[in-house]
């Protein structure tokens, strides 16, 4: 059976909307520390209890397991090719991992872009290779972004963008709760006509951006890219809400040309109290040598503005040693470098 849920009566977006100021002027700036491993091909990383993982283009060795501890490398897993526990352009979305009901840790690696297998990390280490417990179709990642719920493989949160409707024409971005063999639970019904534009080609870009899950909880955050939103979706209790930037573009204004619009989230990285999100990564910004990251909690609030020491482009939070993670690159360095920005000042202010 399916619902449509809409939190107001409005043409183009329908969640309840806060407006937030941030100017990332701050004077809090991180210094880096550079984490020496081998990063050959490396295009993204993750982090999980006291497990760094490394994804890159390496066929033999498409995924690495790395202690936070000590930095020694644990295992190297998911080589490419055809067969149960091997994968084609493999990609994790939206940085998620949970527990099965032994409490091993699972990866869901996303394999040729619409087969999602779990990798059952636990297991690969102790058998020295690569484990997959269960395998489903998916959601092709061309066609939008998704994230499990309830550690349950068969249940998913997705976001549709560039959708069509009836008479083959596109739609704003659609959301849905979906059960085994891609049933519809439920519809959100977050963007129920398309945007004003005017002179532009395309306006599915001011729709997309990366989603994550809260780790415990079925709370979906998603920073959009090329708008100045995060939106939140706590699922169990039906609230959905907005965070906006005040002063800038906005889901009810006239968008006349897309040469003007600017990228606003990047890559973020989540805990069960706060999201850590790189702010704009335009060729123009301040302060080229250096990231600014916001962070936010999981009520829309936003609790502290700062800068990295380093370009970074994909970021992951270590809970244990209160360390950011980034990939990215140094000031003068065009080679791509793993480094660590010590946050433990940072998360002892948050917590009082």
């Amino acid at each position: 059976m399916l619902f449509l849920e809409s939190c107001k009566e409005d043409a183009y977006f329908t969640l309840k909307t806060r407006d937030v100021d941030w100017n990332l002027d701050s004077k809090n700036v991180i210094d880096k520390q550079i984490v020496d491993i081998d990063l050959l091909g490396a295009n993204d990383l993750y982090v999980f209890d006291s497990l760094l993982l490394i994804t890159g283009n390496n066929p033999a060795a498409q995924l690495k397991v790395y202690s936070t501890n000590s930095f020694s490398l644990l295992g190297s897993f998911c080589s490419a090719g055809r067969a149960k526990n091997e994968f084609n352009n493999p990609v994790n979305n939206g940085q998620q991992f949970y527990r099965n009901s032994k409490n091993e840790i699972i990866f869901p690696f996303i394999d040729n872009r619409f087969n999602v297998k779990e990798v059952n990390i636990s297991q690969s280490l102790v058998k020295n290779s690569t484990v997959v417990d269960e395998s489903v179709q998916c959601l092709d990642l061309l066609r939008g972004n998704f994230q499990i719920l309830d550690n349950d493989i068969n249940r998913t949160f997705e976001n549709v963008y560039g959708a069509r409707d009836k008479n083959d024409l596109y739609t704003a971005s659609k959301y849905y709760i979906k059960s085994k063999d891609g049933e519809i639970e439920k519809e959100l019904n977050v963007f129920p006509e398309v945007l004003k534009f005017t002179g532009i080609t395309t306006y599915i870009p001011y729709y997309i951006g990366a989603i994550y899950k809260h780790p415990e909880k079925n709370i979906i955050v998603q920073p959009l890219q090329y708008m100045n939103y995060l939106l939140y979706f706590d699922l169990d209790n039906e609230k959905y809400f907005a965070v906006h930037k005040k002063g800038s573009l906005s889901f009810d204004d006239d968008i006349s040309s897309f040469a003007n619009v600017k990228m606003c989230f990047g890559s973020a990285s989540v805990t069960s109290e706060y999201i850590f999100v790189i702010y704009d990564l335009n060729d123009d910004r301040k302060d080229p040598e250096m990231t600014d990251l916001l962070v936010f909690d999981w009520n829309g609030n936003k609790l502290a503005e700062l800068k990295l020491n380093a370009y970074v482009y994909r970021i992951a939070f270590d809970e244990i040693h209160s360390k950011l993670y980034g990939l990215g690159y140094s000031e003068g360095n065009t080679d791509e470098g793993l480094f660590s920005f010590d946050f433990n000042e940072l998360m002892s202010s948050l917590n009082k």
